[in-house]
């Protein structure tokens, strides 16, 4: 329930400028002000390592479905951007998983039940309404993701 009414208040935010202060940059220069979260930092490998993957399995999974149902060709593009970006952060991520120093344990490939809920409403959005509401889970999952990456 939580998860609809935030969800339904964020619907109202300026989508359009909240999707650009957070879309995926290669800088690494964006700053706690700049994308509105701070670093959490303390977190162990493996809760890191959680928390990255959950992120990028939802980005990846809601740019699949924007890619084909969004009505918009910026937001098509936006989503096919997003999850060439996300794809490959993802290997990444799981190719660190082991080296010398260390294995961690390879993250589920299902979502968390806060994540899977947000794709659900995604996946049950009317036309009119996807777009934005894409943009927004989006950034909102980039933010959190910022913020994982950055502590």
């Amino acid at each position: 329930m939580k998860i609809a009414i935030v969800a339904a208040l964020l619907t109202l935010a300026p989508v359009t400028v909240l999707a650009q202060a957070v879309s995926p940059a290669t800088s690494g220069t964006m700053t706690s002000a700049d994308v509105g979260v701070s670093p959490i930092s303390g977190q162990s490998g493996p809760n890191y390592v959680l928390a990255a993957a959950d992120a990028n399995l939802y980005q990846i999974k809601a740019a699949q479905l924007a890619a084909t149902r969004a009505q918009r060709d910026d937001v098509k593009a936006y989503a096919k951007r997003v999850l060439a970006e996300t794809q490959s952060s993802h290997k990444a991520l799981l190719a660190a998983l082991k080296n010398d120093q260390r294995t961690i344990k390879a993250p589920p490939s299902n979502l968390s039940a806060d994540r899977a809920a947000l794709l659900k409403l995604l996946q049950k959005a009317p036309k009119s309404a996807f777009d934005n509401l894409y943009l927004t889970q989006s950034a909102q999952v980039q933010q959190a993701a910022w913020a994982v990456h950055k502590g």
